[in-house]
């Protein structure tokens, strides 16, 4: 009898607790449902934003359309995504004394910057995006600046003073150079994104009062500066990267940097259409380009580069990085890590601490917002064996070989994750010249569908599956191996990948079968395929397969007598390939690549995991407490901890000011 009551209680509490878990579960559905996403675009009728000509008038002591500013203001006010983008150029307006700003838009932007929200665990729903690299800094410098020049007034959203934001502010700042100094940085080589960091940047040297912060960012500036010179070709700085959308990919006039480099190494590139935050870096007053990075811009020698930059997901614990704090954040989010299995759980916890499940970016993990689910442990080994395709968006360590000509420019990211997805990548790219750039890709979604996660990837943008790509000097190979079938929260997979072949900008062109040539200026382009290719509205080359190669073999006139002797050259060169795995034999040099297994060169294996700089310019270790760069005579000596930076002789000035640079684009008009 006393068995049976037991079994019952037993029995009865195993029910009740189904119910309470059913019950739980069931409210927190209702409540998951019930949090909307917070809008985090302007509408499409909201006045313009655009800052150049207010800057370029302000600059030159000219009458300018104050309602622009207090467009400005209302935008950030209304916390709008990318409202950091523009509160860096407020604070360079209220900074300049010889900007003779109305007393109305004085007080519009005073009140704005007291007003605004500078970090997620500030409370309040909005959906700024305050996590990405460049919008890390962005908010940490506007913070900062904004509590130096209101350090004794109240800032509205956190009830703390303009001192206390600027004591906070610094400690984030810190981390993200310190972060940039030790790892690189996420969005490696990014032609769209660099241009924000480098706004921060200029904005901290010219009006930051702590000693420690302006000199540690003129070396980030100096490492900047650096990985633009060594990748730049003629200007065009379109190389490998985590971070491009179409524009970025398909020619040097899509590159948000053009105004900065003009400034620096005067090519005339037109580039009216591309200012926008890069007017603070013109405007800077307190930093000069090291002759030696000058140099380094402008050589015309044949060289290769390696690097390394950012990290990988597997160092996250070991590197200390999977916390609920500032640097853990920056440095997780920072490379856009959300759903992977190492930090997934970390993520929740991100967005459970900041109550941010309503931020428009986030709010798909209302999905994973149970506690049962969350408590069991099982998320984690649920997104490992589901690899949903948001994986994909993660950017992490890039070993990036580059070699440069003083006819043309290649650059790969080695053995990138193979078969992994690829969201704003750009793992392969050629540069012939400033309008012409060459890279292959599987197209995520069809031309006319939207993009997975938003603006990305798409057919133009990242990549359905990366390719296992490497390069050995002027010879780059590409292997597609895709899967057979999709699955959960992955899109359809498109059996064919492309090579963008801009054939109206070639100066001679021609496709055979399984290979197509091209010939601009002074270069020679050679490309070879596992199948037959189709050329596609004149400028993409179609290879249909689920499994595919692509080589290219790049070339000069001084090498051959013509084009047809080029392209004869390269008919006779020898092409294996069996299940993922290429050989090309192009006279005494034998390149063997084994599908996300190894690369081989006359059957030496290589290896991918580059040191932090390895060029005949600098060479460095990853953790070096000092990074030194060489060239023609001129050194740069950089030591973070120790705040160094020294030279030997006068630094570049930079060409253009927003004083003159008006002039300069109605010349190019």
């Amino acid at each position: 009898m006393q068995n049976i009551t037991v079994k019952r209680l037993i029995k009865l509490f195993i029910v009740f607790l189904i119910i309470i878990i059913v019950g739980i579960t069931v409210f927190e559905s209702i409540e998951n449902n019930n949090i909307e996403s917070v809008e985090s675009k302007a509408p499409q009728n909201f006045p313009s934003t655009s800052l150049k000509e207010v800057f370029l008038n302000l600059e030159q002591k000219k009458s300018y359309d104050e309602e622009i500013i207090s467009n400005v203001c209302r935008f950030i006010d209304n916390r709008y995504d990318a409202s950091d983008f523009k509160t860096i150029s407020l604070l360079r307006f209220i900074y300049s004394p010889h900007y003779a700003l109305t007393e109305k838009n004085k007080k519009e932007i005073e009140l704005t910057l007291l007003n605004f929200k500078y970090w997620m665990s500030d409370g309040s729903n909005d959906s700024m995006c305050y996590w990405s690299e460049n919008h890390q800094i962005l908010f940490s410098v506007s913070e900062y600046l904004a509590g130096q020049m209101f350090s004794d007034k109240i800032f509205t959203q956190t009830g703390f003073t303009g001192k206390q934001h600027k004591q906070r502010a610094k400690k984030r700042i810190l981390i993200w150079l310190e972060q940039r100094w030790n790892y690189g940085f996420s969005e490696w080589y990014s032609n769209q994104y660099y241009v924000e960091d480098i706004a921060a940047l200029a904005n901290l040297i010219d009006f930051c009062d702590d000693e420690e912060i302006v000199e540690k960012s003129k070396i980030i500036m100096d490492l900047i500066i650096y990985d633009i010179a060594s990748q730049s070709f003629y200007g065009n700085f379109t190389s490998t990267t985590t971070r491009a959308y179409e524009k970025n990919r398909k020619s040097g006039e899509g590159n948000a940097l053009r105004a900065v480099i003009d400034s620096i190494w005067d090519y005339n590139l037109n580039f009216d259409n591309r200012l926008g935050l890069e007017m603070n870096f013109l405007a800077m007053k307190n930093y000069t380009i090291p002759k030696v990075l000058y140099l380094i811009g402008k050589d015309r020698n044949t060289v290769e580069i390696k690097s390394s930059s950012g990290i990988k997901l597997s160092e996250i614990n070991d590197l200390g990085f999977n916390k609920v704090d500032d640097a853990s954040i920056m440095m997780q989010w920072g490379m856009e890590a959300f759903t992977n299995s190492e930090v997934v759980s970390n993520t929740l916890d991100i967005i459970e601490t900041y109550d941010m499940y309503s931020n428009e970016f986030l709010n798909d993990f209302t999905k994973l917002n149970y506690t049962l689910l969350k408590k069991s442990g099982l998320i984690a080994p649920i997104i490992f064996f589901i690899n949903p395709q948001t994986n994909g968006i993660a950017m992490q360590q890039g070993d990036n070989y580059t070699f440069k000509t003083k006819d043309y420019m290649v650059a790969t990211a080695m053995n990138y994750y193979p078969g992994n997805f690829g969201d704003q990548h750009h793992i392969q790219s050629i540069t012939l010249s400033d309008d012409v750039c060459i890279y292959n890709t599987h197209p995520a979604v069809k031309e006319e569908e939207k993009g997975l996660n938003g603006n990305s990837p798409t057919y133009w943008v990242g990549y359905g599956y990366l390719p296992d790509a490497v390069q050995y000097k002027n010879v780059a190979m590409s292997i597609y191996k895709l899967p057979k079938r999709s699955g959960i929260l992955k899109a359809p997979i498109l059996d064919y990948t492309y090579t963008w072949f801009p054939t109206e900008k070639f100066d001679a062109w021609q496709i055979d079968n399984n290979m197509a040539f091209a010939k601009k200026n002074s270069s020679y382009l050679a490309i070879i395929s596992n199948n037959n290719l189709n050329l596609y509205e004149k400028n993409r080359l179609i290879q249909e397969g689920k499994d595919t190669f692509w080589i290219y073999e790049l070339s000069s006139c001084e090498d051959f007598e013509s084009f047809d002797s080029f392209k004869e050259y390269i008919k006779s060169n020898k092409v294996i390939y069996n299940d993922g795995n290429l050989e090309y034999i192009n006279g005494s040099l034998d390149l063997n690549l084994i599908y996300d297994k190894a690369f081989f060169i006359n059957d030496e294996i290589q290896r991918f995991d580059y040191d932090r700089f390895d060029s005949p310019y600098v060479k460095a270790k990853r953790g070096d407490s000092e990074i030194v760069f060489n060239y023609k005579d001129e050194k740069l000596v950089l030591n973070f901890e120790k705040q160094k930076r020294e030279f030997q002789s006068e630094n570049v000035k930079i060409k253009y000011t927003p004083s003159n640079v008006k002039l300069n684009l109605h010349h190019q008009m």
